[in-house]
C-alpha cells in the first residue's frame, strides 16, 4: 500500500525520511502536542532525528506505515500520519496522527484523516480502521467524529502520562 504520496486540497503527503527530523522536532518538542500522542518528548534534534530513524526502521520492518504531512504553499511538514497494528486475519488497523500546534483546529488533520480513508476504501481490502485517543485530547476525538469514526468504548486509567491516569477512548470504521 502507497499512500504516503497523497495530494489533496492544502496539504500532500511525503514519505518520512531523516530529512524531516528538524521539522519534527520542532512539535515532537512541544509538551501540548507530545502529552497525548503516544511519543516522548523529544529534547533534542538529536533526540527528534533518533525517533525518525525509528519510524524509518518500523517502516523496513512493515509493522508501521507513515507518512510526511506537507503543506503545499511553502513545502514545510506540519505532522505525521501513520497506520499501524494490522490484522491481516480481521483486516484491521490502527490510524494516528500528529500535528504541529500552530496547525491546530484549521482543517489539516480532518482533510489528512480523509486523504488516507479515501484511499483505504479504494486501494485495500482493510475492513476497519482503529484510533486510540486520550480521553482530554478533545481535537484528535472530534477528527475522527468529524471523519465518520464512532466512539465504541473506553477503558478506564489505561495511559499514565505526567504522573497522572487518563481513560483510552477507542474509536472505529467500518470501511466496507
Amino acid at each position: 500500500m502507497s499512500w504516503s504520496n497523497l495530494n489533496g486540497q492544502r496539504i500532500k503527503f511525503e514519505p518520512v525520511t531523516i530529512e524531516i527530523a528538524e521539522d519534527l522536532h520542532d512539535y515532537a518538542s512541544n509538551e501540548d502536542v507530545s502529552r497525548f500522542i503516544g511519543w516522548p518528548l523529544m529534547h533534542t534534534l538529536s533526540d527528534s532525528e533518533a525517533y525518525v530513524k525509528k519510524l524509518i526502521q518500523n517502516e523496513k520492518n512493515k509493522t508501521h506505515q507513515y507518512a510526511s504531512v506537507v503543506l503545499k504553499e511553502n513545502n514545510l511538514h506540519i505532522g505525521t500520519m501513520m497506520l499501524f497494528n494490522f490484522d491481516d486475519v480481521a483486516k484491521h488497523a490502527e490510524i494516528g496522527f500528529v500535528i504541529h500546534h500552530e496547525y491546530w483546529n484549521k482543517g489539516y488533520t480532518t482533510e489528512a484523516v480523509s486523504m488516507i480513508l479515501d484511499y483505504v476504501k479504494e486501494h485495500t481490502d482493510l475492513h476497519k480502521l482503529c484510533a486510540r485517543v486520550v480521553s482530554i485530547n478533545k481535537g484528535s476525538s472530534k477528527v475522527l467524529l468529524k471523519t465518520g469514526f464512532i466512539q465504541e468504548g473506553q477503558l478506564i486509567d489505561q495511559f499514565y502520562i505526567d504522573g497522572m491516569y487518563y481513560d483510552c477512548l477507542h474509536y472505529g470504521l467500518i470501511l466496507d
